[in-house]
């Protein structure tokens, strides 16, 4: 039985030896038929707003954490993925989440 996952958006890379899933909006990532191991991701939380210019030079707003780590993820579970959005009017943003990662 092969291992099937589904959610976000596939890309297959490296002669089709690896996908990345993407999301861009906030969704479910399911593992059917095994279990995976080494599994790597990558989180970006939302970044800050700039502030409200009182001149004519403005800085633009802060880049959101980030975070990278691996897990295992086991046979016939779907993995809750937040996508945090950006800060608004000189505030931060929000975490990004990927099962208990945020």
């Amino acid at each position: 039985m092969s291992v099937t996952v589904t959610g976000g958006v596939a890309h297959t890379i490296a002669n089709g030896t690896i996908t990345i899933r993407t999301f861009e909006s906030s969704g479910t990532l399911t593992v059917a038929g095994g279990v995976l191991t080494d599994v790597e991701f990558l989180l970006a939380a939302g970044g800050g707003e700039a502030a409200v210019p009182t001149s004519s030079y403005v800085a633009g707003g802060g880049a959101g954490g980030v975070l990278t780590g691996s897990m295992s993820m086991q046979l016939s579970v779907s993995y809750t993925v937040t996508i945090g959005a950006g800060g608004a009017s000189a505030t931060s943003g929000n975490n990004s989440i990927f099962h208990t990662q945020t």
